[in-house]
């Protein structure tokens, strides 16, 4: 499909379907009918060019590594309803700088953010937590005995571990309500307080 520039989607589409428009490699914008429910693993993927996409504001259901390598893409607003951000959504999407995390999302799945803009700014800078909005999405254990989460933060995403840690302590806000898997892995903790939330 590297032939494809643009795409028009009728007006009734509810479901674009696994790696529909993988490897598409020539594509730059799409904009979605409102009709449209939900997005397949990998319906994006590796659309290098893609620098623009309209997701309908009714949106229930993005599959995983959706959009991975579409290294074009800078920014793009998520819609309210969503409540997964499923796998490996962004992973190597180089470029993108700007995300927003809508209030319903109860998950982010592990590398969701790795390879973006905004991973790479982070782990080339002194701060030692990485935020997209009210979720912390990664922490650099190497550097930290304590992890203060801080005040406002709804969620801690899925983290994929393989080093031993140095964290002996977590400090939870009350604004906490989702803890993803593997957050604290091999920590060597000895005591945690859950917010009532």
């Amino acid at each position: 499909c590297v032939g494809i520039t643009q795409v028009a989607l009728p007006d009734g589409l509810i479901y674009i379907g696994d790696s529909a428009f993988s490897g598409c490699s020539n594509l730059v914008s799409i904009e979605l009918p409102e009709s449209v429910r939900s997005i397949g693993m990998r319906a994006f993927s590796k659309c290098i060019r893609l620098q623009k996409i309209k997701l309908p504001s009714t949106m229930e259901l993005i599959g995983a590594a959706a959009f991975e390598v579409c290294e074009a893409l800078t920014s793009v607003v998520l819609p309210e309803g969503l409540s997964i951000i499923q796998r490996g959504l962004f992973y190597n999407c180089i470029n993108l700088k700007q995300v927003n995390i809508p209030d319903t999302v109860k998950n982010v799945g592990l590398d969701s953010f790795e390879g973006t803009g905004i991973f790479t700014s982070y782990m080339n800078s002194p701060f030692t937590e990485l935020y997209v909005g009210n979720w912390l999405i990664h922490y650099k254990d190497d550097k930290l005995f304590q992890l203060k989460v801080r005040e406002g933060t709804v969620g801690i995403a899925d983290m994929d571990w393989y080093n031993s840690r140095k964290i002996q302590s977590v400090i939870l806000p009350e604004s906490l309500r989702y803890i993803g898997a593997n957050a604290f892995l091999r920590a060597p903790i000895d005591s945690v307080d859950l917010p009532r939330g």
